[in-house]
């Protein structure tokens, strides 16, 4: 009898002691997902706390970085789903890739950064998800009642976001624009709509720009920027026969490539881009034109003249205003610098 009470007490014992173990593991099995909720929590506040705060300072953002050329940053604003959607709308095989693509197409960073949008364009909803409609972005070459001939690079698309630790916004999803004809925004203006192609062909003469430099002596540190950057759109500030004159001095074959070949003459681009300001003045010439010596543009290291510009000089520039624009000017005549 004693025997079997004590084996019923051994069987008993042994019985609690795996009760107590089962519950332990519970415990700490329920603490550990506790903890790893916690972390996962703390890990989307960090994540939150860098991201864009507004569904439009993520766009622009975004085309920042790209603009900047730092692709990987930029995708850094993208999930792993955006990310794949950017790269296989553009033929590439990762989002830096694209964004490099999309950057290739950019004419001008200033005005495709410097963007403005209707209130009506961004949507911010309760569940903390947002959209922002880049389809419908304005430039800052848009005129009331006119828009310019072509934007001044690609529109990302209708963007999907989501808040990320209640802080900014990722994006999720991006919708290419459509084409066809312009949509109408909540502020009642048409914005042209038409995708740009991938790859897009150089006009063999480009519409003149809707904003015009209209102060002379700026425009040779203008004419710099643009080679720096290689953007080819700088052949719209000049009249057909300076596009000839100066794709002649470069020995090139047209306006086009020779803003390639002389981009790839510039040895540092930050600097070639930022020549020094008041180095360059404007005497008026017969006609109502405007000569700029661009032979004097002059850059600087740690503040001090240096000798050797990082780039190719940028040369004399004949300038005339063109029908119906008082104020802008176009470079009408170019010489290379002696």
């Amino acid at each position: 009898m004693n025997k079997k009470i004590t084996a019923a007490g051994l069987v008993l014992t042994i019985s609690v002691s795996t009760s107590l173990v089962t519950d332990h593991i519970a415990q700490t099995r329920a603490t550990a997902a506790q903890q790893s909720a916690a972390a996962h929590s703390d890990r989307q506040a960090n994540i939150g706390r860098v991201l864009p705060r507004t569904p439009v300072t993520a766009l622009r953002t975004f085309m920042s970085l790209v603009a900047q050329r730092i692709p990987e940053s930029a995708c850094a604003g993208l999930d792993t789903h955006a990310a794949t959607q950017l790269a296989t709308r553009y033929g590439e095989p990762d989002c830096a890739a694209a964004a490099r693509r999309i950057r290739s197409q950019v004419d001008d960073i200033n005005d495709w950064t410097e963007f403005t949008f209707a209130p009506g364009d961004q949507k911010i909803h309760a569940d903390g998800t947002a959209t922002m409609n880049g389809c419908a972005i304005r430039f800052p070459g848009h005129r009331i009642g006119k828009a310019p001939a072509r934007d001044p690079g690609p529109r990302i698309g209708r963007l999907t976001l989501r808040q990320i630790g209640g802080g900014g916004y990722l994006i999720t999803h991006i919708e290419p624009c459509p084409t066809g004809p312009a949509p109408t925004t909540p502020s009642g203006s048409s914005v042209p709509m038409t995708a740009r192609p991938t790859a897009p062909a150089a006009p063999s003469s480009p519409a003149v720009p809707s904003m015009l430099p209209v102060y002379p002596p700026s425009v040779p540190a203008m004419v710099a920027r643009r080679i720096a950057d290689g953007s080819t759109y700088l052949c719209a500030y000049f009249t057909p026969a300076a596009r000839a004159q100066f794709a002649h001095a470069a020995r090139a074959a047209d306006c086009e490539t020779a803003v390639t070949e002389l981009r790839t003459r510039v040895t540092d681009t930050r600097r070639y881009a930022n020549p020094d300001s008041g180095t360059t003045t404007a005497t008026p010439a017969a006609g109502g034109r405007v000569t700029v010596d661009g032979c004097a543009l002059t850059w600087t290291i740690l503040g001090q003249p240096h000798a050797t510009p990082p780039g190719p000089r940028i040369g004399r520039l004949t300038l005339e205003h063109p029908p119906g624009d008082p104020n802008g000017y176009l470079i009408a005549g170019y010489a290379p610098c002696r």
